[in-house]
């Protein structure tokens, strides 16, 4: 919305001559703090990411994506274990850092971490990918050379 003021008309006097002037002064809208910027709720960029391997025991750690959005934005973070196509997820109970170490109960299951974006105008949620299926170990690796 733009905003307007009217000043006091001026008057100059001269013989048999009044001037009037007007001026009409246009100020933009203005946003928090001052700026000119319209106030908004968060809204995703990048979706949230998981780095780490799926492997019990292993810690998975969440990044919270990209957000626009009115700052600051705060962000929380809430871990779920999904079927192996990575749909029909459950909250893990108590699983709201931004790191996870993965237990029993994940293996032969997907994770993903939900998380939530909040500010002064606002909140948003976004899902991040699925990680592989977790497995209770890691694959068996060679430490020696085989010898005949």
């Amino acid at each position: 919305m733009t905003h307007h003021r009217l000043l006091r008309p001026t008057r100059i006097l001269g013989a048999a001559l009044t001037i009037v002037t007007l001026v009409l002064v246009l100020l933009p809208e203005q946003g928090p703090a001052g700026s000119n910027a319209a106030a908004t709720a968060p809204s995703v960029s990048a979706l949230p990411g998981i780095s780490g391997t799926a492997v019990k025991g292993t810690t998975l750690t969440a990044s919270s994506g990209s957000w626009a959005g009115t700052t600051p934005i705060d962000f929380t973070f809430r871990w779920v274990r999904c079927d192996t196509a990575g749909a029909s997820c459950v909250d893990v109970s108590g699983a709201t850092a931004a790191t996870y170490v993965l237990v029993s109960t994940d293996v032969g299951k997907r994770m993903r971490v939900r998380v939530q974006a909040s500010n002064a105008d606002g909140t948003a949620t976004a899902l991040s990918a699925a990680t592989a299926i977790v497995t209770s170990e890691t694959a068996p690796t060679n430490t020696q050379e085989p010898r005949i």
